[in-house]
């Protein structure tokens, strides 16, 4: 039985019922957080808060203190807006020897209520 629940954003309908799709447990786990960290803060009308804002950070220079600060927006933006994911570990790795340049995010959440630990790669690129 299904846990948690969301509606895919794709706004697909079910070949049979016709009603949206829905996403169950760790998928839909998986996509809120991918959406927290690609949405940028202009894409939420009245709600900027709502966003990891990562694109804040895509032209910095990648040293400490911006790796920090980054690291920072998304622990703060997944507890804030994902309850149902506790952060087990969060990895920054400046990736400049590639093209396009940028910062590979490594983060395993465990679900909450349940025994599922995902790992959720995402890079954040300096092309816009």
């Amino acid at each position: 039985m299904a846990i948690y629940t969301d509606i895919d954003l794709s706004l697909k309908k079910h070949p049979v019922t016709g009603d949206v799709l829905r996403l169950y447990d760790d998928v839909a786990v998986v996509r809120s957080i991918s959406h927290i960290l690609q949405v940028k803060s202009t894409d939420i009308a009245f709600h900027p808060e709502r966003a990891a804002s990562l694109d804040e950070y895509q032209f910095e220079l990648l040293d400490y203190v911006s790796m920090a600060r980054i690291e920072r927006m998304i622990r703060e933006a997944i507890n804030l807006y994902e309850p149902r994911a506790k952060i087990l570990a969060l990895d920054l790795t400046a990736v400049s020897d590639t093209l396009p340049p940028g910062i590979k995010i490594g983060l395993k959440v465990q679900v909450v209520n349940s025994n599922s630990v995902l790992q959720i790669d995402h890079y954040l690129s300096k092309v816009k």
